[in-house]
């Protein structure tokens, strides 16, 4: 069969599902790394080399390995990339290098050799056109007209932001620094927030996340904290609660690999729940097609069948608390008859599903809702937990499990002098609006936060609130009013164009840099991020940016971050991984190595360190300090008369939402033409919901939004439930990149968040919208 690189790309992006769950050979998906180099200068053919390393596109952590050649086409803006300063320190040979393929590593246990479109395309945010070579300085005022921006050196950006640093902290106003990252795993996460609490802010605030929620969850019903994990692999019936398993959420690759050994074993069902057909329920043994947000109690009259007809685990049951009140909440509520008219549900076929779920062991019920950035409320997730708990599946193998932390060193004592004392003594800008304290950030109250004039500098690192954050709009006009932002970014994107000062970081493939466990994968693991390449000329590691910024402070502030560079911080902290004697790195175990510099040597020719889960039976508490699970429905689940019909986002595989990486300049080319057509966004509507507004296939229309709205187009699909409007998360950028600006519509701009009365947290998966033909 003739497979041309369009015809490729789209059986290998929009059937990567299928390629990697059937036998097809894992290293044809690979191949799309080949086409990379189409789009830009390809060096002549030379000798081949190969170095492994760790992708950091998703939370999935999956091991790779790139393969280099000698570049000899001359071009100078690739030479000027390998400075000598690069290659004697790693002892290469002076003779450039580019990379021209990213394949799968088979050694790495997350991923076993398979690779998904996003990391295979790497290459093309390495070479991207729209990478920042220098550090950029503001020429024009925010906020007036497209910005300006003149190339400084690192001496006078870096002057710049001590000097501004400096000033607030003497004014004793440290608490007014701000600074945002898109999640706090790993550790220049924890480098940057030492830094900023040394410094006296507690405002280190991460991206909206669904394990903002999980993490309350877990202190309250079982009093620990963690990041949760699903033994799919040794699960026999799962019950997806709308998690894109098949479709980016935890480690993809992992999920899709596991899916694949299910086919042809009778043994393993897969249940999908969600209002829409998406690949994952279209792959599934079974769609339940609930209606949105009605999860909660789906969940519920599920657990009411397993009590009432006696299927729990009587040994798991034994360690829990409070089941007795739980028992009597599913009998006076939660009835499968009144469930159904609430979900849409048949009856027969919650109780039959419930029944399936239980008897089949082991068995795991999987909170989540598409790839794990929108969230649900506490008692949603609070109410699909517990039915883990009813099968036995706390703690259990084949069901979920706390991911055991990576035993890296302790972090020395932090130095705090009075003026940061006094900094972290203020309440975070953040607020903690809910009814429980629980410390999670909340980065949806930062807007009117920045809006107050709350705030007086605001760090950005690897994170772009601007565009994407509920509202997105409305955060870019309150940063206008912040006097002083600062982006550390390797592309340009939204949020830095918004900055006074822009600093270069080296991407991922530029950079050493840990990588820690693999999103909702049970076992623990860590491997390397390792600079292949030399950086762009002036991009650095951002570990290095603030262990520099740091020293410029002087004070406790330097005395916090004693490390020459990051790698000196990294090399100690997997010293104590060593010393724990934990785990295993490749087919060794760690117990058996005789020094720390073997550990160390071992990270860094690739392999992966990672240890297995521990199971046993454990148990939780129904309803801590009286909080029960229980449906509890949000605003925009009502009847509208003004708004008819209900939005719902959703994410698409093919485009990456991951906010500090925007989808790769081929991923976007081989998007499919039911959610792009050359510039518009089209949205998902059932036929007889298209037919109540007289709009047919392709049709344009307005999205109308209680917070705005949006132009798009009208894609009918049988398989969105009527009444509701599916708009993809990822498009509509205005970040001067080429393959990007100007695709469609960002849907965040008119998602609006719902607090959850206990947590504070935002809700944001949907809105009230209606369709208007224009």
């Amino acid at each position: 069969m003739k497979l041309d690189r369009r015809g490729f790309l789209k059986f290998a992006v929009g059937g990567v599902v299928g390629t990697l769950a059937t036998p097809i050979p894992w290293d044809m998906l690979d191949e799309s790394a080949k086409f990379t180099d189409l789009w830009a200068p390809e060096p002549a053919k030379g000798p081949s080399s190969f170095v492994h390393s760790t992708c950091r596109l998703c939370p999935g952590g999956c091991g790779i390995t790139l393969r280099l050649v000698e570049d000899k086409s001359g071009r100078d803006e690739w030479r000027g990339w390998h400075h000598k300063e690069f290659i004697d320190r790693r002892k290469l040979p002076a003779v450039p290098l580019r990379a021209v393929k990213i394949a799968g590593n088979p050694d790495h246990p997350v991923n076993r050799g398979g690779i998904c479109p996003l990391g295979a395309a790497g290459l093309q945010l390495l070479y991207g056109t729209n990478r920042i070579t220098a550090p950029l300085k503001r020429t024009n005022p925010r906020g007036e007209g497209e910005a300006a921006w003149e190339k400084i050196t690192w001496d006078e950006a870096l002057n710049i932001v001590t000097g501004k640093l400096r000033e607030i902290r003497e004014a004793g106003n440290s608490h007014t620094v701000a600074c945002i990252l898109d999640n706090k795993k790993g550790l220049t996460a924890e480098l940057i927030d030492r830094f900023f609490r040394a410094y006296g802010s507690p405002n280190v605030i991460t991206m909206p996340s669904q394990e903002d929620v999980e993490t309350v969850g877990l202190s309250l019903m079982q009093g620990t904290g963690g990041h949760l994990a699903y033994d799919l692999e040794n699960s026999k019936y799962v019950l997806s609660f709308g998690a894109a398993l098949l479709e980016g959420w935890g480690a993809p690759v992992h999920n899709m690999m596991v899916f694949g050994k299910w086919q042809g074993a009778s043994e393993h069902a897969l249940v999908q729940i969600e209002p829409n057909c998406s690949i994952t329920a279209s792959k599934a043994d079974k769609w339940l097609a609930v209606k949105p947000g009605t999860e909660a109690a789906l969940a519920l009259g599920m657990a009411n069948v397993i009590v009432t007809e006696g299927l729990y685990d009587r040994s798991c049951i034994a360690r829990c608390q409070g089941f007795e009140g739980f028992k009597a909440l599913l009998e006076s509520e939660y009835d499968p008859r009144k469930v159904s008219e609430i979900t849409g549900i048949p009856a027969n076929v919650i109780a039959n599903t419930a029944r399936a779920f239980a008897v089949t062991k082991p068995a795991v019920a999987v909170y989540g809702r598409g790839q794990g950035v929108m969230s649900g409320n506490l008692a949603e997730f609070m109410s699909i937990y517990s039915l883990n708990a009813l099968v036995g599946s706390i703690g259990a193998k084949g069901g979920v499990v706390v991911q055991r932390e990576v035993p890296f060193s302790s972090w020395p004592a932090l130095a705090t002098d009075a003026v940061a004392q006094q900094g972290l003594a203020q309440p975070r800008i953040d607020g903690e609006g809910g009814e429980i304290k629980h410390g999670v950030c909340m980065s949806h109250n930062l807007t009117a936060a920045l809006k107050s004039g709350a705030v007086n500098a605001l760090v950005v690192h690897e994170a772009n609130p601007c565009y994407a954050l509920p509202r997105a709009n409305k955060f870019e006009e309150a940063a206008a009013k912040v006097p002083f932002v600062l982006a550390l970014t390797s592309c340009m994107n939204e949020t830095a164009r918004s900055a006074d000062i822009i600093l270069p970081v080296a991407s991922y493939l530029e950079r050493l840099e840990d990588v820690t466990s693999a999103a909702r994968v049970p076992y623990a693991s860590m491997s390397l991020t390792r600079p292949v390449l030399a950086n762009v000329p002036e991009a650095r590691h951002p570990g290095d940016v603030f262990l520099t910024l740091a020293r410029a402070m002087g004070g406790s502030v330097s005395s916090s971050l004693p490390w020459d560079n990051f790698e000196a911080l990294l090399k100690e902290k997997v010293g104590g991984i060593f010393a724990s004697r934990r785990g295993r790195i490749g087919d060794q175990e760690v117990a058996m190595l005789g020094s720390p510099d073997e550990l160390w040597e071992g990270l860094n020719a690739g392999k992966c360190w990672y240890e297995e889960p521990i199971f046993g039976g454990g148990g939780l508490t129904f309803s801590p300090q009286g909080r029960t699970p229980r449906l509890e429905p949000v605003s925009w689940m009502k009847a509208s008369r003004e708004f008819p019909m209900l939005l719902v986002a959703y994410e698409n595989i093919n485009i990456a939402n991951r906010r500090a990486v925007d989808t790769l300049p081929y991923l976007t080319k081989n998007i499919d033409n039911t959610v792009l057509q050359k510039q518009d966004l089209l949205v998902r509507v059932n036929p007889e919901t298209a037919g109540r507004v007289r709009l047919v296939e392709g049709d344009a229309a307005t999205v109308q939004c209680p917070a705005g709205r949006l132009s798009v187009r009208v894609h009918m699909d049988v398989g969105m439930m009527p009444g509701v409007i599916g708009i993809p998360l990822g498009l509509g950028h205005s970040n001067d990149d080429p393959f990007l600006t100007g695709k469609g519509v960002n849907a965040y701009e008119i998602l609006e968040p719902e607090l959850d009365p206990v947590t504070g947290l935002a809700v944001w998966w949907g809105t009230r919208a209606k369709l208007i033909k224009v």
